[in-house]
This record gives structure tokens, C-alpha cells and sequence, in this order.
């Protein structure tokens, strides 16, 4: 009687898939903006990834997950979608492959 979704049936697969439970036990997920001061230096002009994660750990215990949100507040003033955004922040695609892990 009591269903999360309207669907008549409901894709679980996603949840399911191996390779994606690792976050089944990620508590803290830090949603940020690429242009946050903590995480960009606009001065010197380079990104503080491991800075951001060390003030993390110091204030709150870090973080398990970090996602960038470069859409946010653009997305829609023109015609560029997520991935271009991701495309013109400093260093495009290749800044943010060298900070993944």
C-alpha cells in the first residue's frame, strides 16, 4: 500500500549493480561548487583538492564522497549542458581526471 515511487514496477538494478556498493556505507557527501574558495585558489589559479579534504577532516571528520557542481547556478542561461561546463572550468576535463581517485 505504502510505495517510495508511483511506478508500477520499479528498475532496482542501479542499487544492486556490485560496483556501486560502496556507497551503500558513504554517510558524508559533500556537494560543492567548483568555484569554492576552499577548493580553488582564483589568486594563484590552481585547484586545493587536498587542502579541502585536510580542512574537512579537521572540522567534521572528512568527507566520503566529494562531487563537483559546476552547474549550478548556469545551467540553462545559455546552450552548454554539464559536461561543457565541466569542459570550461580551469584545466577542462583533464584537471578534473587528474583529481579523481
Amino acid at each position: 500500500e505504502k510505495m517510495l515511487f508511483d511506478l508500477a514496477e520499479f528498475d532496482n538494478s542501479l542499487f544492486e549493480r556490485e560496483d556501486l556498493q560502496w556507497i551503500r556505507h558513504s554517510y558524508v557527501m559533500h556537494l560543492m561548487y567548483a568555484w569554492d574558495k576552499f577548493y580553488y585558489d582564483l589568486e594563484k589559479g590552481e585547484y586545493t583538492l587536498q587542502d579541502f579534504l585536510n580542512r574537512g577532516k579537521k572540522l567534521y571528520g572528512g568527507d566520503e564522497v566529494i562531487s563537483i557542481w559546476p552547474t549550478w547556478p548556469t545551467l540553462g542561461l545559455d546552450q552548454r549542458n554539464q559536461f561543457d561546463l565541466f569542459k570550461d572550468l580551469p584545466g577542462g576535463l583533464e584537471a578534473m581526471k587528474n583529481q579523481a581517485s
